[in-house]
C-alpha cells in the first residue's frame, strides 16, 4: 500500500469514527430527553388530582377576564383562580390566588359585596410582580367576610399603567362554615391531604390555598404543581394549568 493510499484510508477511518461518535452523542442526547419525558410522564401518573365537587352551584358567570385590551403588551393575562360560579371558603379571611402571564409594575386587588350593599375594599399590590401565581390574603385588608354573603373580588392593572392598556379578572367568593366532620378531619390531616379534603367537600378556595402552600414550601416537588394544574383545569383555567406544567 502506498503512503497516499494509507493516508486516505486513515482519513476515511477517522471520518467514519467521527460520524459514529456524533451519532452516538446524538442518540445519547435523544435518550436523555426521552428519559426526562418519561420521568415527567411517571410524575403525572403518580399524581392524584383532587376532584372538585361544587356545592350550591348556580348559573355560570362568576368569573370574567382576563386578557389585555390595547397595546402593548397584547399577551398580558390576569386570571382569578376562581370557578365560573360562586366558590366557597371555610375561613372568614381566605387567601385568594390569581395568575399573571407577564411581569408588571403593579396591580390592584378589590373586594366588595356582590349585591352592592357594602363598602369596596382595595389593596395596592406594588411591584414588580413576577409571572406566575400570586396570592392576596383578605386578612391583610383587616376585614372578615360575612358568612353566606357573596363577594366579588377582582384583580386589575394599577392606575399608573398606560391608559391604552387595561386588564381585569374577577371571581365570586362566599364563606360557609365547614361541618364538624370536615373540621375534625382537617385538624388531623397532613398538609398533603387538605387539598383533596376541601375540594371533595366543595371548598374551592381552601383547596387551592392548600396546594399552593405546598408548592411554595416545596418548589422543587413537581407533583404538587401537577396537582394544581389538574385542579384549575377542572374550572377551565387552561393558561394556569399550562404554567404549572411548564408548557409556557
Amino acid at each position: 500500500m502506498s503512503r497516499a493510499q494509507a493516508f486516505f484510508k486513515s482519513r476515511s477511518f477517522t471520518s467514519m469514527l467521527s460520524r459514529r461518535t456524533a451519532m452516538g452523542l446524538g442518540l445519547a442526547a435523544a435518550a436523555a430527553v426521552g428519559a426526562r419525558a418519561v420521568a415527567q410522564d411517571d410524575d403525572a401518573e403518580k399524581v392524584k388530582v383532587p376532584k372538585y365537587k361544587p356545592m350550591g352551584r348556580g348559573a355560570p358567570g362568576g368569573r370574567i377576564g382576563g386578557a389585555t385590551r390595547g397595546t402593548p403588551p397584547e399577551s398580558l393575562k390576569m386570571l382569578a383562580l376562581a370557578p365560573d360560579h360562586v366558590g366557597y371558603a371555610a375561613q372568614a379571611q381566605p387567601v385568594l390566588y390569581w395568575y399573571l402571564s407577564d411581569p408588571i409594575d403593579g396591580a390592584v386587588f378589590t373586594i366588595k359585596p356582590a349585591d352592592g350593599s357594602g363598602a369596596v375594599m382595595k389593596k395596592d399590590l406594588t411591584g414588580p410582580l413576577a409571572k406566575g401565581v400570586q396570592a392576596v390574603s383578605v386578612a391583610e385588608l383587616g376585614i372578615s367576610l360575612e358568612p353566606e354573603k357573596v363577594y366579588e373580588w377582582s384583580i386589575s392593572l394599577a392606575a399608573d399603567q398606560p391608559k391604552d392598556i387595561s386588564a381585569l379578572s374577577r371571581g365570586l367568593v362566599a364563606v360557609r362554615a365547614a361541618s364538624s366532620k370536615v373540621t375534625k378531619q382537617a385538624a388531623k390531616a397532613k398538609p398533603e391531604a387538605l387539598p383533596e379534603l376541601y375540594a371533595e367537600n366543595g371548598y374551592w378556595y381552601d383547596a387551592i390555598d392548600g396546594i399552593s402552600r405546598l408548592i411554595a414550601a416545596n418548589p422543587a416537588v413537581n407533583s404538587y404543581k401537577l396537582i394544581r394544574a389538574g385542579m384549575v383545569e377542572q374550572v377551565k383555567l387552561f393558561d394556569v394549568a399550562d404554567f404549572d406544567r411548564g408548557v409556557m
